[in-house]
Formats: structure tokens, C-alpha cells, sequence
């Protein structure tokens, strides 16, 4: 298990691959980052994001997500 610290930095510093457990049970794969040069609308207001839940940039939809760490199955950098 990863926790959301070890998450962010790596969405800071890297495009991973996140699979994930959504809150209706179904299984999501995502490639997400939150490198600035990646993100296409870098204005997101998150007013004290809870310990359990990172906002990051979906790659493939161009948006923002949020992920609840604990939901995390598997992180893989992939660049």
C-alpha cells in the first residue's frame, strides 16, 4: 500500500499508471500526473484536500480526478 504522501511526490515528479477502486466497486485504470506541463487547466480549488483523497490530472480525459489512496490497488511509473 502506498501512502498519499509517497502518491503525490510521485504524481509530481512522474506520469504513472494508477488502478484504483472506484466507490461503486469497479476497478479503474488511469494515467495521471500532476507535473505542470502536462496539465492543460492548471485551476483547481481544493480547500484543504482530506489525507485520503489526491486530486490529480487524468491524462487521458484531460481532467481533474480524485483518488482515495486507500482505493489504490496498484502505482506504476510510466514516465
Amino acid at each position: 500500500m502506498i501512502s498519499t504522501n509517497e502518491f503525490r511526490d510521485l504524481l509530481h515528479k512522474n506520469t504513472v499508471k494508477v488502478v484504483f477502486t472506484k466507490k461503486d466497486g469497479s476497478t479503474r485504470e488511469m494515467l495521471a500526473t500532476l507535473q505542470e506541463a502536462f496539465i492543460e487547466s492548471p485551476t483547481f480549488s481544493s480547500n484543504a484536500e482530506p489525507e485520503y483523497l489526491t486530486t490529480v490530472w487524468d491524462l487521458e480525459k484531460s481532467a481533474w480526478r480524485r483518488v482515495i489512496t486507500d482505493a489504490i490497488q496498484s502505482v506504476e511509473v510510466v514516465a
